[in-house]
């Protein structure tokens, strides 16, 4: 301690004889440029007498020409660092050993405003006896200083400290996802730590504040990522997997979160990485279709689309959707067989119509009995269109999409009267008509014309596809919750190679006997499309030679609907 304070006490007194030697310096500057040339010599050498310093006037080639401590020619001074530094920047400054004094000397040089340099020395050693002499009494002094300090200085530490220790750990805290903390010992103090402690407070708001805002961004857009049906996957530029939904993870048959995987890896599949990388190596958004699913079954016809990714004009990555567009393109195949077919249903009845009339035309309607025959056909034919249009205007409002008004529908009052509509043409071929009713009042929420037309149909159908003589029969009873419609038959049956496809617009298990008995193709379509808008099932059994039996479920209405 005492050799630091030395060294500071020496360190101080060097540098206040440093300014006073430099600021004696340029004292004699000022008071040589006000006097004559003759005059500035003798100025010089009384200013060494009356001060305790060495005194040179050195030219601006290095010579002595004038030395207040020697009278001899002195050699060039151009060298000496303090000179060197003064000539080039104005002012110099150097302490070294003199061998003649043997002690250390500070010599303190300033240019003047004619190009020479004023030099001032002092001896050290004077500083180094004031020095010793101060440093007698400042031992005790330091001593009681020391202590002193120790004593306040422990005192500060301990109240620094404490709140320092709180910030610390309530920062390790809050770096580890407890945004909600805060100081609370001294945030009253008005000293360094209390306003330390209020910003850092303030600042631990604003986090907490604003990474809940981003958390509450952060699950709004994954909860829109993931009920997205289209698959989105996102990839940067080295085709490492940043971000992918569920749904490209199924499509894509992914067996585990890809995130921070190859997409390559991924994905194995090699198209999918070549479609990425021309989309990055372009710029440009690439599509394609392609199949994808290990079996026959689960293959699926998937629509790829990249979008290149860019920030500040430069591509970073790019993004995937994938959309499977198989049941988009069976219902676009549907369509236009559907159309195809009605084209044809329609067709056929007109080309027999034409043909019958251009017969008529020719001289067919001379003959009364050739004429009654024909007009009886155009008359079936007739009949047929209307009843196709009428189908087909039927099937289009129930596949519109827009929901009818549900009303509760008492099923026994529908099945009476779709028994009285169908009871004529039961009684043409002799056929028994019976209904059974085991659920008691069995109500329904649904559409009351799209049940009569659905019991219509499926009653209608039994009675077509019965022989002379046989039996129809209507039973309602409850399974499970719901209402059981089932419709039976003793006729024909159908082959089991057609019941999965029984459904089907147009579809005919006999078309040649369908036409002939004036079926459109389009009823059980009907049918099963109501029964699935009223949010029910329909499945078939049937052997052929010993009859069919249709059942519906329908969910059966509560006392909160009948309200």
């Amino acid at each position: 301690m005492s050799v630091l304070f030395m060294a500071f006490i020496g360190n101080n007194l060097r540098d206040r004889a440093h300014e006073q030697l430099t600021s004696e310096c340029a004292t004699l500057d000022a008071a040589m440029r006000s006097c004559p040339e003759e005059d500035r010599i003798p100025l010089l050498r009384e200013a060494a007498e009356a001060g305790d310093y060495r005194v040179t006037l050195i030219t601006a080639d290095g010579s002595v020409r004038f030395d207040s401590e020697t009278t001899k020619k002195l050699e060039s001074h151009a060298t000496r660092p303090e000179v060197a530094d003064a000539l080039m920047s104005g002012t110099g400054a150097t302490v070294r050993y003199s061998d003649t004094l043997r002690c250390e000397v500070m010599y303190v040089a300033v240019r003047t405003e004619d190009g020479n340099v004023i030099r001032l020395s002092m001896r050290l050693s004077t500083v180094w006896d004031n020095i010793a002499q101060l440093m007698g009494g400042m031992v005790w002094v330091a001593l009681g200083l020391l202590a002193l300090c120790a004593a306040f200085a422990w005192l500060l530490s301990a109240r620094a400290v404490r709140p320092i220790r709180e910030l610390t750990g309530i920062s390790e805290t809050i770096a580890g996802g407890r945004y909600d903390m805060r100081i609370r010992s001294c945030t009253a103090s008005r000293d360094e730590f209390g306003k330390l402690s209020r910003a850092f407070n303030k600042m631990a708001g604003r986090l907490e504040s604003t990474i809940g805002d981003l958390n509450r961004e952060n699950e709004k857009f994954n909860a829109v990522l993931e009920a997205m049906s289209e698959g989105i996957m996102a990839v940067d530029t080295r085709l490492c997997v940043t971000l992918a939904n569920a749904s490209v993870i199924r499509m894509l048959g992914i067996g585990t979160d890809p995130v921070n995987m190859h997409i390559l890896e991924a994905t194995r599949l090699e198209r999918l990485e070549t479609l990425i990388k021309r989309a990055l190596e372009t710029g440009e958004t690439v599509s394609e279709e392609m199949y994808l699913g290990k079996t026959r079954e689960q293959r699926r016809l998937i629509e790829l689309h990249v979008f290149p990714m860019r920030r500040g004009g430069k591509v970073t990555g790019a993004v995937l959707r994938a959309a499977d567009v198989q049941a988009l393109r069976a219902l676009e195949q549907m369509r236009s067989d559907f159309a195809a077919n009605v084209s044809h249903e329609l067709k056929t009845p007109l080309t027999s119509i034409r043909g019958f009339v251009e017969t008529l035309r020719n001289g067919a309607v001379n003959d009364p009995e050739q004429a009654m025959r024909f007009l009886k056909i155009i008359d079936m034919e007739t009949a047929r269109l209307s009843r196709l249009i009428t189908d087909v205007l039927l099937l289009s409002s129930i596949e519109s999409g827009e929901r009818p008004v549900f009303v509760p529908v008492n099923l026994q009052a529908a099945v009476e009267e779709t028994l009285e509509f169908v009871r004529p043409a039961a009684a043409d071929k002799g056929i028994t008509l019976s209904f059974i009713n085991e659920a008691g009042s069995a109500v329904v929420m649904g559409n009351k014309d799209w049940a009569k037309q659905m019991l219509i149909d499926l009653a209608d159908n039994a009675i077509k596809y019965t022989g002379t003589g046989g039996r129809v029969a209507i039973e309602i009873g409850t399974e499970k919750g719901q209402v059981l419609i089932k419709v039976r038959d003793n006729g024909i049956g159908i082959g089991e190679k057609h019941l999965q496809r029984i459904f089907e617009r147009f579809y005919r298990v006999d078309k040649s006997r369908s036409r002939a008995l004036g079926s459109t193709g389009l009823g059980l379509a009907i049918v099963k499309h109501i029964v699935v808008r009223m949010n029910g099932e329909i499945e078939v059994k049937s052997e052929p030679g010993k009859g069919t039996e249709f059942t519906v479920r329908l969910p059966r209405a509560t006392s909160e609907n009948d309200e």
